[in-house]
């Protein structure tokens, strides 16, 4: 029997993530917090809950995270990698004009009702 070669091709591919990249990783970063309790605290457990922890993982990433520029993904966007840096704080406190043109995003992901208090929590964590 023939000695099999080791595959040469398993390097992983890894680049930032671009605005085009949102409709595949949402659905792979949902998919990834499905179960966390966290996540699922945070949004409306609903027939629509799929959609509003994929909306969670896009506004969190695309409106606070991705403007840091460390934001990466493979090239088959099977996976995404986000760092906050250490500092400015500004990226875990973001101003209140930003979180206002958002809004709607959040009133979505967590309902007018349950807003007070996720976003409390959200602070906190």
């Amino acid at each position: 029997m023939e000695k099999e070669e080791p595959r040469t091709d398993t390097q992983i591919r890894i680049r930032k993530v671009g605005h085009d990249d949102f409709g595949v990783l949402n659905k792979v970063v949902a998919r990834a917090f499905d179960e966390d309790p966290f996540v699922n605290w945070m949004v409306v457990q609903d027939e629509k809950r799929t959609e509003r922890i994929e909306l969670f993982c896009e506004t969190g990433t695309k409106h606070y995270a991705l403007q840091y520029e460390h934001v990466f993904t493979t090239e088959d966007c099977s996976g995404m990698a986000v760092w906050f840096p250490p500092e400015p704080r500004e990226c875990w406190n973001p101003s209140t004009l930003k979180d206002l043109r958002i809004i709607h995003k959040w009133i979505s992901i967590m309902g007018i009702r349950n807003m007070p208090s996720r976003l409390s929590g959200y602070g906190v964590m």
